[in-house]
């Protein structure tokens, strides 16, 4: 039973390291999602005044 307890440890570390690790690029994404929806918004009504 003693040797089983490492490789738990080793697995939990990796997991936690894991979703914190997928946490940060999700919030990476997000934040991109959001300038580009606020860059489209603004080039779009950019462009519809240059061409009136």
């Amino acid at each position: 039973m003693l040797k089983l307890q490492r490789p738990i440890l080793v697995g939990g570390i990796v997991l936690s390291f894991g979703l914190w690790l997928a946490q940060s690029a999700y919030d990476s994404v997000m934040e991109l999602g959001d300038y580009s929806l606020w860059d489209a918004i603004a080039f779009s009504t950019r462009f519809q005044f240059l061409h009136q």
